[in-house]
């Protein structure tokens, strides 16, 4: 049932933030010319490794405001969805 509910929130806050996050992709592709999203690796509590996704934060304004307002976080939807991450739970070390 959590996993359900989990992925009912992952994909409404998807849908809801799609608009957003394409103007945070944009903005940060026309302030670099690189990749929109970087990952880091994690591992779970059973040891398991997997990447994490994030919007990239350039030196920028733009880099500067996403990780001020924690918008850089917003992919690990993705992570929900994939069942590698929870909604609930400790935040992940940077």
């Amino acid at each position: 049932m959590k996993r359900f509910i989990e992925i009912a929130i992952a994909v409404g806050l998807l849908l809801l933030c799609a608009p957003l996050l394409l103007i945070f992709a944009l903005a940060i592709y026309l302030t670099t010319s690189d990749s929109v999203l970087t990952t880091r690796r994690h591992q779970d509590e059973q040891g398991k490794t997997f990447d994490v996704y994030y919007f990239r934060t350039p030196a920028n304004v733009v880099g500067r405001w996403l990780r001020r307002f924690s918008m850089d976080t917003l992919p690990q939807l993705i992570n929900v969805l994939r069942g590698e991450m929870s909604l609930i739970g400790p935040p992940l070390d940077r």
